[in-house]
C-alpha cells in the first residue's frame, strides 16, 4: 500500500510541476481558482467572501458560492505561508494520497489484504483522481470523504455500536461541507444501514435519530452562518441555484449541448442584490422553464445520465475540463473504460454478500441521482469510481489467485 501511495503522489507531482496550470488565472473564473483565492482571503482574516468580487471591485459582502470544507483545508496551509498554487497543489495531492490509504482499507475490509493492495495501485494510477488533485477541485476532498463513508459504514453493519453510528453521522456531515450532495448519503446509504443492523424497531429509531443528529450537528455551524448572512434562505451554498439555472435552459434541452451546463443561462447580479438573491432569481428562472418543458424531461435526464457515465459525447465530455490537456483528458476517458469492467466483475463476485454490494454501490445511486438533477458532469463521478476501486481490487484479486470468492457472510444478513 505504501508503494501505492508513493506512486500516486509521484504522478500527481510530476503532472502538476510538469503539465499542469502555474498560475491561478490560467483556470479562469472558475472552481479551482475561486478555491485558491477564497482560501489565502480566509487565511487572512478576511473571511468567506467572494473572492473575485473582492479582487475586481474590492467587494467583501459574504459568499457561499461552494460548502467551506476543501476551503478550509487549502486555508490550512496558506495560514502557515503555503499561499501559491502550488502549496495549494501539494496540499490538494496530501489529501489524494490520504484517500488511497483509506480505499485500500475500504478493499481490506471487503475482500482481504490483496484486495485493497490492489484498490490502492488503481486509485494510484486512475487519471480522474489524480487529476483532480492537481486541478485544485473539491471532488479530491469527496473522494475521501466518499471512501470515508464506505468505511464507517461497514464497521458499523460489523459493530452496530453508539460510536460507529456517531462516525457515520459525522462522516456525512463533513462529505456535505463538501459537496451539497453529500447529503443524500443519509438517505441512500447510512439510515438503510441502520435499519438492516439495528434490530428492534426502538433500536432502529434511536440509532436513526442519533446518526441523523450528530449530521445535522456537523453541518449547522455553516448553516446558521449562511441563514444570517443573506437576504434568501441558504443551506449548503448557492451554487446549487446556479448549477440548476445553467441545466435548465435552451442550450441545455436541445441541440449539442443538451444534458450540460452553460454559463450563459445565468444573468449578472443587479444592483443591490446580494449573492442569495441573484441565485435565487436564477433558481425561479429554471424551474420556470423546467415546467413549460416538462414534456423534454425524460429525454433531458436520460441524455443527463449518458453524460456522467460517458455514454453520450464521451470524448466531449472529457474535453470539458478545467485547463487540462487534451491528452489528459483521453487519460481520464480511457482510464475509465479500463477499470469499469472489472468493477462490474468484482460486484459479480461479491453478489452473496448482499449488504456489502449495496454499501459499494450506494454511490452510484448518488451520483446518478445528481446529475439525473442537475446535468452529466464527470465530475460528479468521483464518489462512484472510489466503489470503482475496491470493486477492482476483488476483481484483481480472483484473477490472480483464481479461487473461488469464500467471503464470510454479512452480519447484517444474520442479524435478529
Amino acid at each position: 500500500m505504501a508503494a501505492a501511495v508513493l506512486v500516486g503522489v509521484a504522478i500527481r507531482l510530476v503532472f502538476a510541476f510538469t503539465a499542469g496550470p502555474d498560475d491561478p488565472l490560467d483556470f479562469g473564473i472558475s472552481d479551482p481558482s475561486y478555491y485558491h483565492y477564497q482560501a489565502n482571503l480566509v487565511a487572512e482574516g478576511v473571511g468567506f467572501v467572494d473572492p473575485f468580487d473582492y479582487g475586481f471591485r474590492f467587494l467583501t459582502a459574504p459568499s457561499a458560492t461552494h460548502p467551506p470544507a476543501y476551503v478550509l483545508l487549502l486555508a490550512s496551509g496558506s495560514f502557515v505561508g503555503a499561499t501559491t498554487l502550488r502549496w495549494h497543489q501539494v496540499l490538494s495531492i496530501g489529501i489524494g494520497a490520504i484517500a488511497i490509504v483509506l480505499i485500500a482499507l475500504v478493499g481490506r475490509r471487503v475482500a482481504g489484504a490483496r484486495a485493497g493492495v490492489a484498490a490502492a495501485a488503481a486509485a494510484a494510477v486512475y487519471p480522474h483522481f489524480w487529476l483532480n488533485d492537481t486541478t485544485l477541485t473539491a471532488e479530491t476532498l469527496f473522494a475521501l470523504t466518499a471512501a470515508l463513508v464506505l468505511l464507517v459504514t461497514l464497521e458499523f453493519l460489523e459493530r452496530p455500536t453508539l460510536r460507529a453510528t456517531a462516525a457515520m453521522g459525522v462522516v456525512v456531515g463533513v462529505a456535505t461541507l463538501t459537496r451539497g450532495e453529500g447529503i443524500l448519503y443519509l438517505p441512500l446509504l447510512v439510515l438503510p444501514a441502520v435499519c438492516a443492523r439495528s434490530g428492534s424497531l426502538r433500536r432502529v429509531a434511536g440509532l436513526g435519530v442519533l446518526v441523523t443528529a450528530t449530521a445535522l450537528l456537523t453541518i449547522a455551524p455553516w448553516v446558521v452562518r449562511n441563514v444570517t448572512s443573506f437576504e434568501e434562505p441558504v443551506l449548503i451554498s448557492t451554487n446549487a441555484d446556479d448549477v440548476i439555472g445553467g441545466s435548465n435552459c435552451p442550450p441545455s434541452y436541445e441541440g449539442e449541448g443538451i444534458g450540460s451546463w452553460h454559463i450563459s443561462c445565468l444573468t449578472a447580479k443587479r444592483e443591490g442584490e446580494d449573492e442569495s438573491q441573484t441565485t435565487r432569481r436564477h433558481r425561479t428562472m429554471a424551474i420556470r422553464y423546467a415546467q413549460d418543458h416538462w414534456t423534454e424531461l425524460p429525454k433531458v435526464g436520460a441524455v443527463r445520465v449518458a453524460r456522467l457515465w460517458d455514454l453520450y459525447r464521451p470524448f466531449e465530455n472529457n474535453a470539458a475540463g478545467l485547463a487540462r490537456p487534451e491528452w489528459a483528458s483521453r487519460l481520464v476517458l480511457f482510464g475509465y473504460w479500463a477499470v469499469l469492467p472489472f468493477a462490474v466483475g468484482g460486484a459479480v463476485l461479491l453478489r452473496r454478500r448482499r449488504a456489502t454490494v449495496l454499501v459499494l454501490l450506494a454511490p452510484v445511486v448518488l451520483v446518478t441521482l445528481t446529475a439525473l438533477a442537475t446535468w452529466g458532469a464527470i465530475r460528479f463521478r468521483v464518489p462512484a469510481e472510489v466503489s470503482f476501486m475496491v470493486l477492482f481490487g476483488v476483481a484483481v484479486d480472483w484473477l490472480i489467485h483464481r479461487r473461488p470468492v469464500r467471503l464470510p457472510r454479512d452480519r447484517a444478513a444474520t442479524s435478529p
